[in-house]
């Protein structure tokens, strides 16, 4: 039988040899071309052992991709095990049951890839492959692409990413980066011509940190564009133009406040547009420039409301108007516009906003290009409804209202502007659409969606093609993946026969937040750059620059058919409960701020498909639950340098002062028994990251001690400006061991009671052991203030509110150690006091008994306020309404010492913990 099936598929190859058109190996000599080999295209489960060969050629490289731990690739045999099919198990790290083989060769048209299987045998001629049309063996059991080729840009020590790329007049490809020193703690901006031999790097700033990087060719000189915190440590808006000395640099912004995510365009008579996103009002707007000759305009408002604005692209038409694409939150969720800006003189006028996608769902990333058939492009990923809100863990639906988290689904959308009409294409997408409305995030290995489609972009080729490129990962809700959480790049055009199959850029896995840079000549194929690394490589996850072109297509180009598309009316903003409350004891005055001490993102390899990237953490924390602090808490598994070195510059590049306060901070997971994971916090930037004993596992390294006595209350003490908070207790009965055998009251204030991922620890439970609970703390005599917290996946449900005196990390810092906190499900004011202590304190009360003033404002009428005395519920009081002032007093104090707090609860659900107050008597 497999004889028979390899005579057919060789009959099959030769007359789509006869038939295609002749390769450029035929007049240039061997040409070097990479192809994929998909096996399980069915998605059916199967044995796929075997091997290739090639004949009349010659092999470069051999690689896989979405090969499942038990799988193997021998590349020096150029043999494989593989199984195709998704295992029932839960540790899997794809959802897919796909299983893919690249092959670098060198090769003419006489040459043949010959590929043995224990499913069937099949022949290729690689340079009959047709890109975007990949060819059908074996029934449809397996496939083969025709991919583009890359390379290595700079073999480095550092890791390399961010990219850029330009052309110059030769036709020559310049490729730029930031590379993070990791010994240094510093960014450098780089720059090499890749197709001149013997071309060294070449340095264009020595900036400490750079971002947003954009590299142009402007009337044949290169002239790039970055964001950094420069001198003064404000992120601010450069650029360089390369001259026969080297760069010279120029600071385009000086404002207070940061500006970055910078997208800059050249117009065909030499005006150079730039448009950014500057936090410098307190909030975020959209702002432009413009360069004629060698004289900018002054910075200019291009989108201010009272919502934040995001992330803005620009692109110029063929009659010199600039357009700018972004998303704004003023509808209670992102939706995406478009803008015109004509300038005349030293005069910009900025035209009517466009609304492109105004619906309910996320719609946000906006990417724009301007055509030559005055078609203005937008592409943007779009995401459901509700995105950010109240969701808790599994089901979507909470109360009869549907929510997503931050990235349980991506798709992309395309629509266009001409001739003042909006249009949409009238074929879709070639995408695997995720349900409208995910009934449950379920981490099954075969859940859905299976594919996350992420920031597409827009470019035109040397020969006026329109492609579409973006980010895919097939990852799904795996849990823990060891491999699968990355993102490849992919390209697709429109051809007379329709969209092509998605080509992918080989060795292009990476994050999800990751942009491809390209650049077109006057003909031929696009050019692309792009950083690759894999995340969760088990030692090694460097990051390293590739360059490299999208295939030839030999299918006639066409132009994408498009239909009038009206958009419904937008939403209606629903704002989040505001308590704008101060109190005051003595000559104190303290403000509530709500906030989460335990974010995870993509750097954790417990969720990263789930989590969003760190951008999307912000944006939740200033749009979506209106946060004032958020620490980013990722695994300190996880967390290599370059990923703490990125934690904390989004950290710094977020700040809002007076508005918005990222906190530096990781999770240092721990093995030890019973140790527990612990949340540290930092007020100042630049910590190391405390290695625990996970991080050593993780690589099959010796575990150390790593208990928190002996190793991270002692290091925090010595620092002075470090806290930290356990999460998720545990307890060991055989070792006699949990989270609350360790506490340091100098280093640990606060606990979490609630997570919104999980649930209440404050008691013990069918799922929370006695000595795992918060009471059983107290009662081991621990000083503990209450918060709530995320941690993976949930959203809208956690709040660490904080009574401090101003909005700052030095303020928040001090009242964290004071313990002066609560812990709440929604946006709750609650204040609780002792005589004229606050929540958190230690007083001393004489007399017969004890008073507790209790003021609350509730989001919905409170049912229960219950007072607890060393654990027990003294008394429960019924207000059913959501302001309450009252006071509660004991008649019967215990002598000695003892801790009060109250629970209070809302008809809706919502809980909030007030924070104990010793009492002495």
């Amino acid at each position: 039988m497999r004889a028979v099936i390899a005579v057919v598929c060789l009959a099959i190859m030769i007359v789509v040899i006869l038939l295609a058109p002749s390769s450029k190996a035929t007049d240039d000599g061997p040409a070097t071309i990479t192809v994929k080999i998909v096996f399980g295209a069915d998605e059916q489960a199967a044995v796929w052992d075997g091997r290739l060969e090639v004949s009349g050629g010659e092999i470069l490289d051999v690689s896989a991709a979405m090969l499942e731990v038990a799988d193997q690739l021998n590349a020096d045999t150029r043999s494989w095990k593989i199984k195709t099919g998704v295992s029932q198990g839960k540790r899997v790290s794809f959802a897919e049951p796909q299983r893919e083989i690249f092959v670098k060769l060198q090769c003419t048209p006489e040459t043949l890839l010959r590929i043995t299987t224990e499913q069937g045998d099949f022949e290729v001629a690689p340079s009959t492959l047709t890109a975007g049309r990949p060819a059908s063996l074996l029934d449809g059991r397996a496939e083969v692409h025709r991919l583009g080729n890359e390379k290595i840009v700079a073999k480095t020590e550092t890791d390399d990413d961010f990219t850029a790329i330009a052309l110059d007049a030769n036709g020559q490809r310049h490729v730029a980066w930031i590379a993070f020193d990791t010994t240094a703690q510093t960014d450098r901006l780089w720059i090499q011509n890749i197709d001149k031999p013997g071309e060294k790097p070449e340095l264009i700033t020595d900036a400490v940190e750079v971002a947003d990087l954009q590299l142009l060719n402007i009337d044949g000189t290169l002239n790039a564009f970055w964001s950094s915190s420069g001198t003064d440590k404000n992120w601010d808006l450069y650029t360089a133009v390369r001259e026969e000395r080297g760069w010279r640099s120029q600071r385009l912004t000086t404002a207070t406040g940061t500006d970055f995510q910078l997208s800059v365009a050249a117009g065909t008579d030499g005006s150079v547009w730039m448009a950014w996103q500057s936090f410098r009002n307190g909030k975020g707007d959209i702002y432009a420039k413009v360069r004629n000759g060698e004289t900018w305009s002054n910075d200019f408002v291009v989108e201010d409301n009272p919502a934040n604005q995001w992330q803005p692209s620009i692109t110029v038409d063929t009659e010199g108007r600039a357009w700018v694409g972004f998303d704004s939150y003023e509808n209670g969720n992102y939706d995406v516009y478009l803008t015109s800006l004509t300038a005349s003189g030293d005069k910009v006028s900025v035209g009517e906003r466009i609304a492109i996608a105004q619906s309910a769902d996320f719609e946000a990333h906006a990417n724009v290009l301007a055509t030559r058939d005055g078609r203005v492009w937008v592409t943007y990923d779009a995401a459901g409804p509700n995105w950010g809100k109240d969701f808790r863990n599994g089901p979507t639906i909470e109360n009869g209202r549907y929510a997503e988290p931050l990235h349980a689904s991506r798709r992309m959308e395309l629509r266009c502007v001409h001739n003042g009409q909006l249009e949409q294409p009238t074929e879709p997408l070639p995408q695997i659409l995720p349900p409208e409305k995910i009934a449950l995030i379920d981490r099954d290995p075969t859940s859905k969606p299976s594919r996350y489609y992420d920031l597409p972009q827009l470019a035109t080729d040397g020969d006026g093609r329109l492609w579409l490129l973006f980010r895919i990962c097939r990852q799904g809700f795996c849990r823990h993946p060891p491999l699968g959480a990355q993102w490849n790049i992919y390209a697709t055009t429109y051809t007379e026969q329709g969209w092509l199959e998605p080509i992918q850029l080989p060795h292009s896995q990476g994050r999800q937040n990751q942009h491809v840079a390209t650049a077109a000549g006057t003909a031929g194929p696009l050019q692309c750059a792009w950083a690759e690394g894999n995340r969760f490589a088990s030692v090694n996850r460097k990051y390293a620059v590739r360059a490299g072109a999208l295939p030839p297509i030999t299918e006639a180009a066409a132009g994408i058919p498009c239909e009038p598309l009206q958009l419904d009316p937008p939403g209606t903003a629903e704002p989040a409960p505001q308590i704008d409350w101060t109190i005051t004891r003595g000559g104190d005055e303290f403000r509530v701020y709500f906030g989460d001490l335990h974010r995870h993102t993509n750097i954790s390899r417990c969720m990263p498909t789930l989590d969003g990237c760190l951008t999307d953490a912000h944006r939740y924390a200033l749009d979506a639950v209106e946060h004032d602090f958020l620490a980013v808490t990722d695994h300190t598994r996880d967390v290599d340098a370059f990923s703490w070195w990125r934690t904390q510059k989004a950290s710094d590049r977020f700040h809002i002062p007076g508005r918005y306060v990222p906190i530096y901070a990781y999770e240092r997971s721990n093995m030890t028994h019973g140790g527990g994971h612990r949340n540290v916090f930092f007020l100042t930037r630049g910590a190391q990251v405390s290695r625990s004993d996970h991080w050593y596992a993780g690589r099959k390294l010796k575990r150390p001690d790593n208990n928190p006595t002996d190793t991270l209350y002692p290091w925090l003490r010595e620092r002075g400006d470090a806290l930290t908070a356990a999460h998720t207790p545990e307890y060991d009965r055989k070792a006699n061991l949990g989270t609350w055998t360790y506490n340091d009251p100098q280093v640990e204030p606060v606990a979490e009671i609630f997570q919104g991922l999980r649930e209440s620890y404050e008691r013990p439970n069918s799922r929370v052991k006695e000595e795992a609970s918060l009471q059983y703390a107290l009662h081991q005599g621990y000083k503990l203030g209450f918060i709530a917290s995320s941690d993976h996946l949930s959203t809208h449900m956690s709040y660490a509110c904080v009574w401090a005196k101003e909005k700052t990390r030095e303020a928040l810092f001090d009242a964290i150690r004071a313990r002066r906190t609560y812990a709440a499900t929604d946006r709750i004011g609650l204040d609780v006091r002792i005589g004229e202590a606050l929540m958190g304190e230690e007083t001393q009360v004489a007399g017969e008994t004890v008073t507790l003033s209790i003021h609350a404002e509730g989001t919905a009428p409170i049912t229960d306020i219950e007072i607890i005395r060393d654990g027990q519920v003294l008394d429960t009081l019924r207000p059913g309404t959501p302001l309450v002032e009252t006071t509660f007093k004991d008649p019967a104090p215990l002598p000695g010492k003892s801790y009060y707090y109250v629970r209070l609860l809302q008809d809706n659900g919502a809980i909030a913990w007030a924070s104990p107050i010793w009492v002495s008597r």
